[in-house]
Order: C-alpha cells, then sequence, then structure tokens
C-alpha cells in the first residue's frame, strides 16, 4: 500500500516507463535512486536492448491517439522507428535488439480485478459513451490515456521494419559519399584559393571519416527464452554488450546496471544500479529476497501473486513468536551452510539465474 501512496505523489514529477516488474519503477523513483546521465557517455558502445521495453519507453504507440479504438498496427510506427534508429547513428550507439522467445500465456496477463485493468476498462467504456454521444475530442483524449499496449504478435512487424531499415543502408553510404566527395573539393579549393594569394577565407571544418560515418546493418535476435535473462547473460561476458537497456526486471536476472530510458531529446538516459536498489531495500545481504519480492509483484510473463490485488488484503505483519521457528529455518535453508552460498552475500557479481 505504501509503494502505491508513494507512486501516486510522484507521478507528476516523472512519468516512469511501463516496467516489466509491476510497480518497481515507481517505487525506485519515489526512493530517489534513478540516476538521469549524459548521453555522450554511451557513445561508441553496443547496447542490447529489450525491444518491446524500448518501444514502451519511447510512447511510440501512445502518439496515436486511436490505437485502441482501430487496434492494428500503429501507422506511424515505422517512422518512428526509423527516426530512432537515425539518432543512435548520429551517437554512435550500437544497438543489439533482443526479442522474447517466449510466447506469454493467458495466466501472465494481469487479473481483471487488478485496480490497472478496472481503471482501462473504465476508460474505454467512457470514451466509446463521449463517441455515441459525438464528443469526439473528449473520447479521443480518453483513448490517449489507454494507448499504449504493445502486443507480443508485433514481433513479426517490427523484424521486417529492421529488414527494411538494413535495405536503405547501401543508399544511405551512397549519399556519404557524395557527401564527403563535395567536402573534399571544397577543401582543394579553398587550399588552391591560399596559394593564389587571394584573400583566405575561413577553412571549412573537415569532416569526420567516412569510417565512422557509415551506416552500419542492425543486428537483431530472438531469444530462446525470455529477452531479459538472455541479455543479463550477454552483459555479465562484458566482451558481447557494454550496457543493457530495458525493464527492471533485468535487475531481478543479476543486471548490475540497467537503463530504463534514452532520451535523445535531453541527450540523457536514466539508469538505476542493483547494488543501491538492494541497499535502498536493505537486503543487500539476502538478494534473493529482492527476487522474490518480483516474482509476487508479477511481470511480463508471471502473473500477479493472487492476494495482493485485493483491495482488502491483511496485513503483511507476522507475529514473531509465532513465526520464529519458521522463519529462522527458512533464513538457515536459503543462506546455506558453505560460504559463497545463495545468501551469502559475497563479492562477486550477482548471477541470481
Amino acid at each position: 500500500r505504501q509503494v502505491k501512496t508513494n507512486s501516486k505523489k510522484n507521478s507528476k514529477k516523472k512519468q516512469a516507463t511501463m516496467p516489466a516488474v509491476r510497480g518497481l519503477e515507481d517505487y525506485l523513483r519515489t526512493l530517489e535512486i534513478v540516476e538521469a546521465r549524459p548521453l555522450h557517455e554511451l557513445q561508441n558502445t553496443t547496447i542490447g536492448i529489450d525491444v518491446f521495453q524500448w518501444l514502451r519507453s519511447n510512447n511510440f504507440i501512445c502518439r496515436e491517439s486511436l490505437h485502441s479504438a482501430l487496434g492494428g498496427l500503429p501507422v506511424t510506427l515505422e517512422k518512428q522507428v526509423h527516426e530512432q534508429l537515425n539518432k543512435f547513428h548520429e551517437w554512435r550507439m550500437t544497438p543489439l535488439f533482443v526479442f522474447n522467445g517466449l510466447k506469454y500465456s493467458q495466466n501472465a496477463r494481469a487479473p481483471f480485478s487488478s485496480s490497472r485493468s478496472r481503471k482501462y476498462a473504465a476508460k474505454r467504456k467512457q470514451a466509446w459513451k463521449s463517441m455515441e454521444n459525438n464528443n469526439v475530442e473528449k473520447a479521443m483524449e480518453l483513448f490517449s490515456q489507454i494507448s499504449g499496449y504493445v502486443s507480443v504478435s508485433a514481433q513479426d512487424d517490427l523484424i521486417r521494419i529492421f529488414s527494411r531499415w538494413n535495405a536503405l543502408i547501401p543508399e544511405k553510404n551512397r549519399s556519404l559519399q557524395r557527401g564527403d566527395a563535395a567536402a573534399s573539393a571544397d577543401l582543394e579549393n579553398h587550399d588552391q584559393n591560399a596559394q593564389n594569394g587571394e584573400q583566405a577565407q575561413p577553412r571549412p571544418q573537415g569532416q569526420e571519416s567516412q569510417e565512422n560515418n557509415v551506416y552500419r546493418p542492425i543486428s537483431w535476435f530472438r531469444a530462446p527464452y525470455y529477452a531479459a535473462s538472455q541479455m543479463a547473460y550477454l552483459e555479465s561476458q562484458e566482451e558481447m554488450l557494454h550496457a543493457v537497456c530495458g525493464g527492471c526486471d533485468l535487475l531481478m536476472f543479476g543486471g548490475e546496471k540497467v537503463i530504463l530510458n534514452i532520451d535523445f531529446g535531453t541527450s540523457s538516459f536514466e539508469v538505476v544500479d542493483l547494488e543501491k536498489v538492494l541497499f535502498a531495500l536493505k537486503v543487500e545481504l539476502n538478494p534473493y529476497c529482492f527476487v522474490d519480492t518480483c516474482l509476487l509483484s508479477g511481470f511480463d510473463a508471471s502473473r500477479t501473486f493472487e492476494p495482493l490485488t485485493l483491495s482488502s488484503a491483511p496485513p503483511a505483519s507476522l507475529d514473531s513468536h509465532h513465526h520464529h521457528g519458521y522463519h529462522s529455518h527458512h533464513q538457515h535453508n536459503r543462506r546455506g551452510k558453505e560460504p559463497g552460498g545463495r545468501g551469502s552475500g559475497g563479492g562477486m557479481r550477482r548471477n541470481f539465474s
């Protein structure tokens, strides 16, 4: 309850992206451990990107107010994706897009009894009611508030968009070559005029080398199971990925530093550190309590634990005298006897998977 209250108070300060672990990102923002960093720190890096979290964080679909009413693939989606890919190129960032291989079951969806589902249904009903009453502006406003759902079936459509982008790369590189040739001719004319004793004009700024400007194909692949766990593994190898960008479920799989959002408009990105999260939640000595909490909260591939969705949930506090024996036995089993066990904390990289 406290998490829900704090997230509402801070919603006006910073609009959170749609998190993979339900409610976690909002709570981390209330703790003020989501850090904004300048975007130039990511130059010349390879970044693993969870495709669907990337679409959600950049609000691609939210820009079309009637998408929730019409359904299907957003009309402007391909244009928006190409604009983002151009930005990656301008900032010399190499994205590796990772798709989920896991097909979610119906049980993974949030139950209709949850407050989010009820609010969605209420706004949708109200929007259609406004449309019936010829109040088009009010209906579009309501539809825009519930737009933003990214269907798993859109995966094949996005792959086709990436393929069309790669097909345009030869023409883009030829345009760069023509631009470099024109710049070289201007430099030769400038030097020739200087040798002839003519009044020297400011020397044109040299163009960056063609090798740095050249467009390279976008890479993507489909993870065998879940994109977040695959990306956390690739980041742990250190030679494959310099950083990972996705939802808070990356923290659950042991991602050390997770980029939540890349904002090219403000030239900044938001990152959260796993160690700071564990310290703020006071579970740095037993990080698997954090994993258990994420599993109970639910994420894209797991349904929220049903009792947590009830409006009249029982108090979470336990009778310390009655449960002391179970708690001690539980902690003993979780930590293990040998050093370096699951609950030992240790100084090594955390690998929750």
